[in-house]
């Protein structure tokens, strides 16, 4: 199976057909149902992929993975809000290095958006809601059964600490 890769030309001998096969890991730990959005990306800078899960009306997890190991931490780094969590994206907004989680709940009954602050130092990493700062980022999230979708965004045009919301069909 021979094909083409970054441009060049790849020969059929250096091409390695995968054939997957799966199995749960973890599963105890990863049971929990009514998961609404996941953003995955390494929040701690070890060199592992983490998981965030938003969930409906329940406390978000945040699972951190340790060569393979995944623990939940949420509580304890501060992320553990319990909405109806639609949407939730990493980013680096105010350039120091930490990834930030933007997060956003929305429901008929009420609806919000949060913007975490990692602020990690050597061995700890803790994360708080912060304002957004003069970066952009971009989140949307539908309400079940709506046919609008809000969308936050917070850009470097606006003012620092500022945001708009706008609804569209």
């Amino acid at each position: 199976m021979a094909g083409r890769h970054a441009g060049r030309e790849v020969p059929p001998q250096a091409v390695r057909r995968l054939e997957p096969q799966f199995t749960l890991h973890q599963a105890e730990l990863f049971q929990e149902g009514s998961a609404l959005t996941n953003a995955v990306a390494d929040f701690d800078n070890d060199g592992d992929l983490d998981i965030f899960v938003g969930f409906n009306n329940k406390p978000s997890r945040m699972y951190r993975n340790d060569r393979g190991t995944f623990a939940e931490v949420a509580a304890e780094v501060g992320l553990d809000a319990t909405g109806a969590i639609r949407t939730s994206a990493w980013g680096d907004y105010d350039g120091d290095g930490n990834l930030d989680l933007f997060i956003a709940s929305v429901s008929a009954a009420n609806s919000w958006a949060r913007l975490f602050r990692n602020e990690a130092t050597a061995g700890a990493s803790p994360m708080r809601p912060h304002p957004p700062a003069c970066r952009s980022a971009v989140a949307s999230a539908r309400p079940h059964g709506s046919t609008s979708t809000t969308t936050a965004v917070w850009t470097s045009s606006w003012p620092c600490g500022t945001s708009r919301t706008c609804s569209s069909k």
